[in-house]
């Protein structure tokens, strides 16, 4: 039932989109359906990837001593070579699809507030706020859902008073105050998709603050491995020099 009543008032248009062009395709068979092809070829392209991984840790573990000639089944050393080219072009594919995406924040939203995936949150607010414990915040939260999917509601349209009706017979029978101790811009608020990302605390959440610390911290990290690089590059070259100055010098003293 819960399953029927979910799909009753879920939302059909997507809310993650692909700009036609190369990274979709028109069905072969449906002239109306375009096909995401390059998530498809992404997905086919990372499995190739991993599988090209296993295959150089099984050839590499052939090299021990007293091993059979391992060349006639591949050589080891050539495959860093082709995991890091088939890698590079992983990436550059993920973000060519990334980069034709088209993201829909009302219709993402909206399919949030469809259903009760934000339940946990009132738990959490019950707890953090009132001193609840979760477990009768758990089972408040949960006989709302059913309440409300029952009468074929979103969590917004449950009334206040249903709310500490149904908050009153579950205290009763764990025997704690009665009374909901949120008032009803509270039992709102925390019912929201947007509370529920603002009041994660914890590192790795995705409150706005930290995600914006989390990118500030890649960033730094990206541009040490850019500095790295460059640095290494110009030793390398330096090296590479020296051995050419190197060699001519021997040279030309014979």
């Amino acid at each position: 039932m819960i399953a029927d009543v979910t799909a009753q008032y879920a939302q059909t248009e997507p809310w993650i989109l692909l700009t036609e062009g190369e990274q979709t395709g028109v069905s072969s068979i449906m002239p109306q359906k375009r096909n995401p092809s390059g998530l498809v070829r992404l997905r086919a392209e990372a499995s190739n990837l991993i599988g090209e991984a296993g295959t150089f840790a099984l050839i590499a573990h052939n090299v021990e001593p007293g091993m059979s000639d391992y060349k006639d089944f591949g050589n080891p050393k050539e495959y860093p070579n082709v995991l890091l080219r088939d890698m590079a072009a992983l990436f550059a594919h993920a973000d060519a699809v990334v980069r034709t995406m088209i993201f829909r924040p009302d219709r993402a939203l909206d399919e949030v507030n469809s259903d009760y995936s934000t339940t946990t949150e009132l738990a959490d607010t019950l707890q953090r706020e009132a001193d609840v414990p979760f477990r009768i915040g758990h089972h408040f939260a949960s006989e709302l859902v059913n309440f409300g999917r029952g009468h074929h509601l979103r969590a917004s349209q449950i009334p206040y008073p249903e709310a500490q009706r149904i908050y009153a017979e579950i205290a009763a029978i764990s025997k704690v105050e009665t009374k909901l101790p949120l008032s009803e811009e509270q039992f709102r608020r925390s019912l929201t998709a947007e509370n529920m990302v603002t009041a994660s605390k914890g590192l790795g959440g995705p409150q706005p603050s930290e995600v914006a610390r989390m990118l500030t911290a890649a960033k730094d990290r990206l541009d040490a491995d850019r500095a790295w690089l460059d640095t290494t590059r110009a030793k390398l070259a330096a090296a590479a020099q020296a051995a050419r100055s190197g060699f001519c010098s021997l040279r030309e003293s014979k």
